[in-house]
């Protein structure tokens, strides 16, 4: 199965295991609900701004910044939501997590946009 298959719409319950939400539960609590990325102290719904490759705790922004809200969710290390080995998977932020996923995120992206492209019909110039 490819990887674009693996990830079409409305087949998530096909792609992990069964006890998903209680693993990734389990997860993200032995991280104690902070992202186990390298560097990274975000928590689990805490609110603040990202300076550069920190997250910083605040209820305003400085200006030209953006609040935003961490959630923490269970990464699958060897990129396959099948796994259910603890080994295999790690508490990680939004960000962490979705630059972990990039590679897959991008050729998933690429193909639903090639998926919605068409060609123009030819109209004849008079």
């Amino acid at each position: 199965m490819s990887i674009v298959e693996l990830y079409a719409p409305g087949t998530a319950s096909r792609r992990y295991p069964s006890n998903w939400h209680a693993l990734a539960l389990s997860i993200r609590h032995a991280a104690h609900l902070k992202c186990a990325f390298p560097g990274c102290q975000a928590r689990h719904l805490a609110v603040g701004y990202w300076d550069g490759a920190q997250f910083i705790e605040a209820i305003v922004a400085p200006l030209g910044e953006r609040l935003v809200r961490v959630l923490i969710a269970a990464a699958h290390l060897d990129r396959t939501p099948a796994t259910a080995d603890k080994e295999q998977l790690m508490a990680f932020c939004q960000r962490h997590h979705l630059w972990y996923d990039r590679a897959e995120n991008i050729v998933i992206k690429r193909s639903r946009l090639k998926s919605l492209s068409y060609e123009l019909p030819h109209i004849p110039r008079s």
